[in-house]
């Protein structure tokens, strides 16, 4: 039992272990895996959903990753917004290829919002993105770029050109909020709120 033990402690752990997602198609298909060779956006955050523990998606500077897949009342990803139910970090480096990287942008296509962390997912942290024309039309919905429901962190994120037919047309934190050199503009709401 002492071997069976140590097997279940160190497969825990190496289940627990956070994983890097790089995304190298900026179009939004019908979610089929991601994969070294082809992994959108999407596929990306559902692979980071159906495994435990904090992951990683690193972006490419400079590009932009399109969401195009209208639908809304789902929790799985697989339309309109990008739903978070895991620890996440999304960012784009610092640099590429030894220069400063341009912010790489999730654009809604005014689909619906562009990221929505569900109660419980845990921490969200974002750094060096655009996140632009999210739009959420349904009576009272919230954020039209971004909805947080639990621990958000963000620096050096810029959220513009979004709608809500409630309040906080770029984004609403309902859960907890650690912001740096974030810019909230062009963005429109029913309430009046940035």
């Amino acid at each position: 039992t002492a071997a069976l033990c140590a097997y279940l402690v160190l497969n825990s752990v190496a289940l627990a272990a956070p994983r890097t997602y790089a995304p190298n198609r900026t179009g939004d298909p019908p979610p089929n895996g991601c994969s070294r060779q082809h992994c959108t956006l999407r596929e990306a955050v559902i692979a980071s959903n159906n495994l435990a523990g904090k992951d990683r998606i690193v972006l490419q500077g400079g590009r932009v990753y399109n969401l195009r897949r209208a639908g809304d009342g789902e929790e799985d990803s697989l339309t309109g917004d990008l739903d978070l139910t895991d620890p996440l970090i999304i960012l784009t480096p610092k640099f590429s290829g030894g220069r400063r990287a341009r912010p790489a942008t999730i654009d809604g296509n005014d689909v619906d919002r562009v990221l929505d962390q569900l109660d419980g997912a845990g921490q969200l942290t974002l750094a060096r993105l655009v996140i632009r024309d999210g739009e959420v039309t349904d009576i009272g919905a919230d954020g039209g770029g971004l909805r947080s429901n639990d621990l958000l962190r963000a620096r050096r994120v810029k959220l513009s050109g979004n709608e809500s037919a409630a309040e906080g047309g770029g984004g609403v934190i309902e859960g907890r909020g650690l912001l740096s050199g974030v810019v909230v503009s062009g963005n429109r709401s029913a309430d009046g709120s940035a």
